[in-house]
């Protein structure tokens, strides 16, 4: 009678301690396996939701598995940027799926997929709210509407790729920069060439010039390949919203607005090489000791001498 004093306390205070616990273990691994399932991925599913409702599963074939990526190979152009937009549902039916080694474009509704490729790049956003540069196994590029789920340039580009201030522009105003066999070119969406074939990349463009590096230096040309500047040892181009900035091999740099139609100063080193640095639309420029020789305000195009 007196072991039984004993004993019911302690079971009573180990139900206490390790009921609720069982029931939070119980408990959490329901939440555990319900937000895996909303959270896209489980074992060898892809689960697609738009909010909270199902629109398709995708089965994977090989375990390394999961949405297409873009990947930029834009490195030696100025045109590059971001890498891991996911597309997610498009055309209300469609995905891309990275399975293994290839990426597969896949109707959720018919549970098929329609074609297959290498590479996909969408610099963060839908090129023109619609289009994706997509590439192949045999690495030629071309452009994918995703609206209309149909190829608007075929692959057969070396390389494929757009600059940035083109990216949200109307179909009659997207530029992209292509490769092919006779040399480099800007092409429209609909794959008509609007400028000449330059022998060197296109390193970066606008909406009237051509600029390509030639490994050493950098050259300037209109659309009908006429060059400017010819007599400039240029090392570094940049542009920053409707100024062009021009480094040449002797130090010296010269900012130009528009169409190369005002130069707004030329900054000569007396005392060696120049260089710049650009924060919140000012433009700092400094001599080889890190003395500021100048400044230039992009906002107001005023210039002041240091």
């Amino acid at each position: 009678m007196n072991e039984n004093k004993f004993v019911l306390p302690i079971i009573s205070l180990l139900l206490l301690f390790f009921l609720p616990a069982s029931i939070y273990g119980v408990t959490n691994h329901i939440l555990e396996n319900r937000n895996k399932i909303y959270d896209h991925h489980t074992d060898d599913k892809l689960y697609f939701y738009e909010g909270k409702e199902l629109k398709g599963i995708y089965t994977c074939k090989e375990k390394d598995c999961d949405d297409a990526k873009s990947e930029i190979d834009d490195v030696n152009f100025n045109y590059g940027m971001g890498d891991e937009e996911l597309l997610g549902i498009f055309a209300s039916e469609y995905v891309l799926v990275k399975d293994g080694s290839v990426i597969n474009l896949y109707n959720l509704v018919t549970n098929k997929t329609i074609t297959t490729f290498n590479k996909i790049k969408t610099y963060n956003t839908k090129i023109g709210n619609k289009y994706i540069i997509v590439q192949d196994e045999k690495g030629l590029s071309g452009l994918l509407n995703i609206n209309s789920i149909s190829m608007q340039i075929p692959m057969k580009y070396q390389f494929m790729g757009i600059n940035k201030r083109f990216l949200n522009a109307p179909d009659e105003n997207l530029l992209f920069a292509v490769h092919f066999d006779k040399g480099y070119s800007l092409i429209d969406v609909n794959d008509s060439r609007k400028t000449d074939v330059f022998e060197d990349a296109i390193y970066d463009y606008d909406e009237g010039y051509v600029y390509t590096f030639d490994g050493n230096y950098y050259h300037i040309f209109d659309y009908q390949k006429r060059p400017l500047l010819s007599e400039m040892f240029i090392t570094k181009v940049e542009l920053v919203d409707n100024y062009k900035i021009v480094t040449s091999s002797l130090g010296s740099i010269r900012i130009y607005r528009n169409n190369f139609d005002t130069e707004f100063s030329i900054f000569n080193p007396d005392f060696g090489v120049l260089s710049y640095t650009i924060k919140d639309k000012i433009m700092e420029i400094t001599n080889e000791a890190n003395e500021v020789v100048g400044t230039f305000n992009f906002e107001t195009g005023v210039i002041t001498h240091g």
